[in-house]
């Protein structure tokens, strides 16, 4: 079942659409998908969530901002328990709350020279 949203800014132009996440590793999450109303037509999805955080920011994400669920429920997108983290403290937050003991690394690309 979809259910039908007006986007909101930074996504005017676009009609979205709510849905539930049946399979894989986004089950039971919401996901919206955008269609441009535009003459080139144009599909954008993402989390329900990461839609939220863009409307409260007034901005879209960049691809290294990543929304946090502060009580780890991945279904609780109330957007008072929504927060942008970097990978790396997502990471972090992600090993405490399952209370992992690894040790996290920082590699090094001998050609890029490129973090990860």
């Amino acid at each position: 079942m979809k259910l039908r949203i007006d986007a909101e800014y930074p996504f005017e132009g676009y009609a979205g659409y709510i849905r539930l996440c049946k399979t894989g590793k986004a089950k039971g999450r919401k996901i919206i998908g955008f269609f441009s109303s535009k003459k080139t037509p144009k599909r954008l999805t993402m989390s329900y969530a990461r839609y939220l955080v863009c409307v409260r920011e007034k901005r879209i994400l960049n691809k290294h901002e990543q929304i946090d669920h502060k009580d780890s429920d991945k279904t609780n997108d109330h957007i008072d328990n929504l927060q942008i983290l970097s990978s790396k403290e997502n990471n972090k937050k992600r090993v405490l709350d399952l209370k992992i003991s690894i040790m996290m690394v920082e590699l090094h690309c001998p050609v890029c020279k490129c973090k990860f």
